[in-house]
């Protein structure tokens, strides 16, 4: 038998940690790079590797603290290295001690960093700069096969909290959802319940493998018909009942936070004569108070629906620093649920501006971005118990996203005619001088664990950066394979 040698091109990945995230991000770079080589790639620890007198080409793969090599080059001015929060620094050049064989550099500027630093690498440079824009009618370019071209890109992100927000029971494969949601750098994932799910610690393992943040979302008295806003006697019971839910319930789940609705979800801004967002503000401050007398560094994300607030923001500026305002309905696209409502955007643009400003320099703004896909709500019941959540045949999992392609293809051509608008709204809560920033998009009942859509994919770029060029955006999201 004739053995193939292919010493003369051979890739080595060379990581700095296997634990955690960083574990997923090398099995992420080791199943991505194997399936183009015809080989048994190698994988080894940074500290048992010589970096100068090996005649391998190396893929680096780590931070600065746990890659000793990836800081050599950083310390030597070979590479600049990233240090924001969750961002990279991807670098392909010459081995600076053999020139004859490649370095390709993945830095993370901590674990999600690195991860990023994989799915990047990948969507930027293997997939649009080496077999798309390498491609020139017949000839193809073969990664890691052929000679290598230089790179270089370093990128961190502009919004700190970006994710997705969706019923439980409406995702049948939390795997494959939580796997989409990485894959596109999205970090926060809101999950609204009735009963917590069985399962759901192994949903919170799974998503901190990923970077994935997860929030629970529980009613406030959301849904509930026998509310009087105006009742102390309600309000008691429903503080009794919120602190007793997170308790029971999603306090041993090392859970990320908590979300809830109230009852503003209206198009009436009073009720019997009160303002509504005097009297949601009151409830909020009142449950919040004692749960953050318990619980004072517990992320509690408030969801509120402007349609029921409008000029009355301002009475949400008692609320505690500590939450997270998250807007809902606050005007045309991209709040609104049919994606081609664009007529108002100047004044969505502005009433957004105003949101911003409603806590000062403390606010700690959030946003619901909607119009893409949402619950059936002609087929919609509460859940009656505790379930188990993200399990599903492959066979119906097919068969439904089948059903849910209408909703994307219908969605897809209004996000990328107004993608230039969603930047520049973007850019206006990336650049306000507030605490934080958190955005998630409504994505229910979308088969989502299947299939990325390129219409959430742009979403979660212009998240990660909306100064980034749009048509070249536009590229690489079609080159990487999303669907429309």
């Amino acid at each position: 038998m004739d053995y193939i040698n292919h010493t003369e091109n051979r890739y080595r990945i060379v990581y700095g940690s296997y634990e955690g995230i960083q574990k997923q991000a090398v099995n992420r770079l080791y199943g991505i790079v194997a399936g183009y080589v015809p080989y048994v790639l190698v994988a080894s620890q940074a500290g048992d590797v010589n970096i100068e007198k090996s005649d391998d080409n190396i893929i680096l793969v780590g931070t600065l603290e746990n890659n000793e090599h990836i800081s050599r080059l950083s310390r030597q001015g070979h590479i600049e290295a990233e240090i924001n929060k969750e961002g990279y620094s991807i670098k392909v050049l010459d081995n600076p001690w053999n020139a004859h064989r490649t370095l390709m550099v993945l830095q993370g500027a901590d674990s999600s960093g690195v991860l990023y630093s994989v799915y990047d690498f990948n969507r930027w440079y293997i997939q649009h700069k080496l077999q798309y824009e390498g491609y020139h009618y017949n000839k193809r370019y073969s990664p890691f096969t052929d000679k290598s071209l230089q790179f270089a890109r370093k990128s961190a992100p502009k919004i700190e909290y970006r994710g997705l927000w969706s019923w439980g029971h409406v995702i049948y494969d939390y795997k494959g959802y939580i796997d989409n949601m990485s894959r596109c750098k999205l970090n926060c994932l809101v999950l609204w319940n009735d009963f917590v799910p069985i399962n759901a610690q192994e949903i919170v393992e799974y998503a901190h493998m990923n970077g994935v943040r997860i929030i629970w979302g529980f009613t406030w008295c959301w849904g509930e018909r026998d509310i009087n806003p105006k009742s102390k006697k309600d309000l008691h019971k429903w503080t009794d009942y919120v602190l007793k839910t997170y308790e029971t319930q999603y306090r041993g789940l090392d859970a990320d936070g908590i979300y809830f609705q109230i009852f503003t979800e209206t198009n009436d801004m009073t009720l019997d004569g009160e303002i509504i967002a005097e009297l949601a503000a009151n409830w909020v401050n009142e449950i919040s108070s004692a749960v953050y007398k318990k619980y004072p560094d517990l992320w509690i994300q408030f969801g509120l629906h402007a349609t029921s607030v409008k000029e009355n923001f301002e009475k949400f500026s008692s609320i505690d620093p500590r939450m997270s305002i998250v807007w809902e309905d606050a005007g045309g696209f991209p709040y609104y649920y049919d994606p081609k409502n664009s007529d108002s955007f100047q004044k969505t643009y502005d009433y957004t501006k105003q949101l911003l400003s409603v806590r000062g320099e403390n606010e700690r703004f959030g946003a619901v971005f909607k119009g893409f896909t949402v619950l059936n709500w002609t087929l919609f019941e509460h859940q009656k118990g505790a379930y188990i959540l993200g399990e599903r045949e492959s066979a119906f999992l097919h068969a439904h996203k089948l059903e849910k392609e209408f909703y994307w293809r219908y969605g897809a051509p209004y996000w990328l005619g107004q993608s230039n608008e969603l930047a520049a709204l973007i850019k206006l809560i990336a650049e306000s001088p507030v605490k934080d920033r958190l955005i998630t998009a409504l994505v229910e009942d979308g088969l989502w664990e299947c299939d990325t859509h390129i219409s959430m994919a742009l979403l979660a770029e212009l998240l990660w950066d909306p100064w980034v060029d749009i048509d070249e955006i536009v590229k690489i999201l079609c080159h990487s394979g999303y669907k429309i």
